[in-house]
C-alpha cells in the first residue's frame, strides 16, 4: 500500500512569510501548552482507554519529535574552522532543542507519525495548524470526528489498518491530495468525497463500486497508475518488436544484394506474405480496438440517468426520536406522492434525448468507418501500382544488365580476334575502335537507367503525395463529422442539465415547504401531547417532547440535511454527464489520430523499402558499368 511518508516521526516544515516570528512563537508557548493540556485532560476523562488501548498525550506527541523549527540563529565566524565550528555547535543546538520539544512548537510541526500505538481516538490535534502529512496506521481507530477540523494545511493523510466504519470531515481538508484509507471496515464511499476534495490525486481504497471507479478522476486510483505502467510496458515491448523487425529488414536487404537475380523472384514472394500478414495483423488489431471501446464504453443512457427512488433518495433519513412525531411519516409519503410525477416527466425527457443521441452517435462511426475503409481501399489500390512500377522497373533493369553482358562479351571476342591479326598496326586500330564502340554501348545503357530512374522517382513521388492526400482528406472529413456531432451532444448535455436542474429546484421548493409544514405540525403534536393527563413520566416520548426547543431543531436540521443532499446528488448528475461526454470524444479523437499516423508512417516506410529495393538493384547495375570500363 502507498505511504505518505518514508520515516517514522514527526518532521516540521520549512519557513515561510506565514509562519509566526521566534518572538511570537515565545509569546504562545504558555497559551500552547495550556490548551493542549487542558484538551488532553479533557479527553482521558471524556474517554477512559481499556488495557492495551491509548489516546494521543501531550508526551506522546513530544516524544515523537525528530527536527524542530525554525531553527535557533547561528553565529557566523570568519575562516573555514570557525564555520566548521557553527555548524557543529548549531548541529548541537538542534539535538538539544528536539530533546527539549514543548507543546508551544506543535504550531510547527509539519509531518507526525502516530502509527502502531494502539489508539483508540485521535485528539490533542487543535494546535497543529501547521501540519501537512499525518500518518496514524495501525491502530484501533474506528472513527475521526472533529479531530482534523484544524489541519487546514493537511497534503497527505493515512487511517490504514485500523478499524473505521464510516469516515466524516474529511470536506474540511481543502488541501488533501492523497488519502489512504485500505485494511479498514469501510463499506461505501460516497461520490460527493471526491468532489468535495478539489486537490486529490491519489486514493487508497479497496472497496469502490464500478460507479465511483469511473465517477473518479483521470489518475486518482491505483488502479489507473497500473494501466498506465501496463501501457508503458506494451509501447515499449511494442517498439522492441518493431527494432527487431527493422533489424531483419536491414539483414534481408544484405542478403538480397548478396544474392543473384533468380533469387529476386522467390524474395517478392516473401515480400508479399509478409505483407498480407500484416494487413490481417492490422484488420486484427482494428477488430480488438473497436471491441475494446465497445465493451468500455458507457450506454449513452446513462449519461442521463437519475438516480433510482429520486425523491426517497432526497428525503434522507430521519433520526430514531423524530419517529416519535406521528406526522412525519404522512408528510414525507405525501411529499413523494407530490413529487414523483414530476421526476417521472424529466427521467422520459432525458431518456428520449439520449436515445436521439445514441441514434446520431451510431450514425456517425457507421459514416466513419465506411470512410475509412473506402480510404483503405484506394490506398491499397495506389500501392499496388506502386509495386507494379517497381516490377517493371527491375525488368527494365534485368534488360540492361542483360545488354551490359553482352556488350562486355562482344569487346572479349573483338580483343581476341585482334590478338590473332599478323600486324602490329592492323591490331592496335581494332582495339580502338571496339574500345570506343563499347564506350558507346556502355554510355547509351547508362543514360536508359538515368531516364528510367527518373521517371520512376518521379512516380513515386506522385503517387506518394496523392497517398497523403487522402489520409488528410480522410482526416478533414472525420474531424468535421465529430465536431458536428460534439455540437449536438453540447445541446443534449444543456437540455439535460437545465431539465434536471428545473426539476431540483421544484424538489427543492417543495422540500422547504415541506419543513416549515413539519415544524408547525410537530408543534401542535408536542403540545397536544403534553396537556394531556395520561402521560407518563417513564414514558421515552414524553422526554422527547420535553424538550420542545431541541425537537423543532431536529426537524429544521432535517430540512437542511434534505437541501444538501438535493445539492449532492444534482452535482453528481452534472459530473457525470460532463466527465462522459468528455471521455468518449477524448477516446474518438484519440483513435483517430492514432490512425492517421499509423498510415502515414507505413506509407513513407513502403515507399523507402521500394526505393531501397531499386538502389539496391541500380547499384548491381552501376558496380558492372565500373568494370566494363
Amino acid at each position: 500500500m502507498a505511504s505518505s511518508g518514508g520515516k517514522s516521526g514527526v518532521s516540521f516544515a520549512v519557513a515561510n512569510d506565514d509562519a509566526p516570528s521566534p518572538s511570537a512563537a515565545a509569546a504562545t508557548t504558555t497559551a500552547a501548552a495550556a490548551a493542549a493540556a487542558t484538551t488532553a485532560a479533557a479527553a482521558a476523562e471524556e474517554e477512559e482507554p481499556q488495557q492495551g488501548q491509548q489516546v494521543v498525550g501531550v508526551k506522546m506527541l513530544c516524544e515523537g519529535v525528530v527536527e524542530l523549527h525554525p531553527k535557533r540563529p547561528t553565529v557566523g565566524f570568519p575562516g573555514a574552522a570557525a564555520a566548521a565550528a557553527a555548524e557543529a555547535a548549531a548541529a548541537a543546538e538542534a539535538a538539544a532543542a528536539v530533546a527539549a520539544i514543548t507543546p508551544a512548537d506543535f504550531p510547527f510541526v509539519k509531518h507526525l507519525d502516530l502509527s502502531n500505538r494502539n489508539l483508540i481516538k485521535l485528539n490533542n490535534l487543535e494546535t497543529f495548524t501547521g501540519l501537512e502529512v499525518l500518518r496514524a496506521t495501525s491502530n484501533l481507530l474506528q472513527s475521526v470526528g472533529d479531530s482534523l477540523l484544524s489541519l487546514k494545511k493537511l497534503r497527505s493523510l493515512d487511517l490504514s489498518f485500523n478499524k473505521l466504519s464510516e469516515v466524516v470531515g474529511l470536506q474540511e481538508l481543502p488541501c488533501l491530495s492523497v488519502l489512504s484509507l485500505s485494511s479498514n471496515l469501510l463499506q461505501h464511499l460516497r461520490c460527493r468525497l471526491l468532489s468535495l476534495l478539489p486537490r486529490l490525486k491519489y486514493l487508497n481504497f479497496v472497496l469502490l463500486s464500478p460507479k465511483e471507479i469511473a465517477d473518479a478522476p483521470e489518475g486518482l486510483l491505483p488502479e489507473h497508475h497500473q494501466q498506465q505502467l501496463e501501457m508503458q510496458q506494451q509501447h515499449l515491448l511494442l517498439q522492441q518488436q518493431q527494432q527487431q523487425q527493422q533489424q531483419q529488414q536491414q539483414q534481408q536487404h544484405e542478403q538480397q544484394q548478396q544474392q543473384q537475380q533468380q533469387h529476386e523472384q522467390q524474395q517478392q514472394q516473401q515480400q508479399q506474405q509478409q505483407q498480407q500478414q500484416q494487413e490481417q495483423q492490422q484488420q486484427q488489431q482494428q477488430q480488438q480496438q473497436q471491441q475494446q471501446q465497445q465493451q468500455g464504453e458507457t450506454p449513452v443512457e446513462a449519461w442521463f440517468s437519475l438516480p433510482p427512488n429520486l425523491v426517497r433518495h432526497c428525503l434522507g433519513k430521519e433520526t430514531a426520536e423524530l419517529n416519535y412525531l406521528s406526522c412525519l411519516q404522512p408528510q414525507r409519503e405525501a411529499l413523494v406522492q407530490t413529487l414523483s410525477p414530476l421526476v417521472a416527466a424529466t427521467r422520459k425527457a432525458l431518456e428520449e434525448r439520449a436515445q436521439h443521441l445514441q441514434h446520431r452517435m451510431l450514425s456517425f462511426k457507421a459514416a466513419a468507418t465506411e470512410l475509412e475503409e473506402a480510404a483503405e481501399k484506394a490506398a491499397v489500390a495506389e500501392i499496388r501500382k506502386m509495386e507494379a512500377s517497381r516490377k517493371g522497373l527491375l525488368q527494365q533493369l534485368a534488360e540492361l544488365q542483360a545488354e551490359l553482358s553482352a556488350v562486355a562479351s562482344e569487346e572479349k571476342q573483338v580483343e581476341a580476334q585482334t590478338d590473332d591479326a599478323a600486324s602490329v598496326s592492323s591490331q592496335s586500330s581494332g582495339t580502338s575502335a571496339a574500345a570506343a564502340a563499347v564506350a558507346a554501348a556502355v554510355a547509351a545503357i547508362e543514360g536508359r537507367w538515368d531516364l528510367l530512374e527518373s521517371s520512376w522517382q518521379q512516380e513515386q513521388q506522385q503517387r506518394l503525395l496523392l497517398l497523403l492526400q487522402q489520409e488528410e482528406t480522410l482526416a478533414e472529413a472525420l474531424t468535421a463529422a465529430a465536431a458536428a456531432l460534439e455540437a449536438d451532444a453540447d445541446a443534449a448535455a444543456k437540455f439535460a442539465s437545465d431539465r434536471a436542474g428545473d426539476l431540483f429546484r421544484q424538489i427543492e421548493t417543495q422540500i422547504k415547504l415541506a419543513a416549515s409544514q413539519l415544524a408547525a405540525a410537530a408543534s401542535q403534536e408536542i403540545a397536544a401531547y403534553l396537556a394531556s393527563e395520561a402521560v407518563e413520566d417513564s414514558d421515552p416520548k414524553a422526554h422527547f417532547f420535553a424538550r420542545r426547543d431541541e425537537v423543532l431543531a431536529a426537524v429544521a436540521a432535517l430540512g437542511e440535511q434534505q437541501q444538501q443532499i438535493v445539492g449532492a446528488t444534482e452535482d453528481a448528475l452534472q459530473q457525470q454527464l460532463q466527465q462522459q461526454q468528455r471521455r468518449w470524444f477524448a477516446a474518438e479523437e484519440e483513435r483517430q489520430h492514432q490512425r492517421h499516423a499509423k498510415r502515414i508512417t507505413e506509407l513513407h516506410a513502403l515507399t523507402q523499402s521500394l526505393q531501397q529495393q531499386v538502389a539496391a538493384a541500380a547499384a548491381k547495375l552501376k558496380a558492372a558499368i565500373a568494370a566494363t570500363r
